[in-house]
């Protein structure tokens, strides 16, 4: 991340917690000792293990000091600490729809809980979920959010949640997931910033990233970088054999 196009703008987020909602953050040089703790609600497995890598890219971008890069690629807030919060299964593992539900809305609850202990003031959900179709007495068709309370909760405990838009692409009302299209979120999509640092010109919206209108909100609440952005690895991951450019 480069900061030349916002001016004046160095916050490092230290003392700031930020609880990661993803697949796990593995340990690297980057992160050194700053994930305070590693817990997990998802079924599949327990412990630390980021199977996918997902995570961790996600956790580097957020707080990555630039050790592996010899301080060239650093995160957003390199001096924030993290909290790992395992809620996501790989696509291919056995884990039903209901459960995969559940390991979010547990992992949710768990960061309200015990966001005191560790000064949890920022969720981070880079995952999405299909809003549930439903029908009413009077048969009239709906669509429910499984996830509603949950982020209701943690809301009203302070915590500022911050989703990804979805890589539905560019048509309208591709921003059909949850949490994405809770107005009670910060909801952010991709920019493309053409291979410039500045921010004005010839940025445009990325081609994958979801648009709006969605069910609880006219469209992302804002955009940031999401092309060719770069992160931390983990070795053998799902992320790595999907990314050509990974080893690079």
């Amino acid at each position: 991340f480069r900061s030349e196009g916002l001016g004046a703008l160095h916050a490092s987020g230290k003392g700031i917690g930020v609880a990661i909602l993803d697949s796990g953050i593995a340990e690297l040089p980057d992160l050194k000792d700053r994930v305070q703790e590693r817990v997990s609600t998802s079924p599949d497995l327990t412990g630390p293990v980021d199977w996918v890598g997902h995570g961790t890219h996600v956790a580097t971008i957020v707080a990555g000091d630039g050790e592996s890069s010899q301080g060239r690629f650093q995160g957003v807030a390199p001096q924030a600490h993290l909290v790992s919060v395992r809620v996501a299964a790989p696509e291919d593992a056995p884990v039903s729809v209901a459960d995969r539900y559940a390991a979010l809305i547990d992992g949710l609850d768990w960061a309200v809980e015990n966001r005191h202990l560790y000064n949890i003031r920022v969720v981070n959900l880079s995952v999405g979920f299909p809003l549930v179709a439903h029908q009413d007495a009077q048969g009239k068709s709906l669509l429910l959010d499984p996830l509603d309370q949950a982020i209701e909760r943690a809301h009203k405990a302070g915590l500022v949640m911050v989703a990804a838009a979805g890589n539905q692409g560019s048509a309208p009302g591709s921003m059909s997931n949850t949490p994405a299209h809770h107005p009670k979120v910060i909801t952010v999509g991709a920019s493309h910033p053409n291979g410039t640092p500045d921010f004005l010109g010839d940025d445009r919206v990325a081609e994958f990233s979801s648009r709006g209108p969605s069910a609880g909100k006219g469209r992302p609440d804002l955009l940031a970088p999401g092309v060719n952005i770069m992160g931390g690895n983990v070795a053998h991951s799902r992320a790595e054999r999907h990314n050509d450019q990974a080893l690079d």
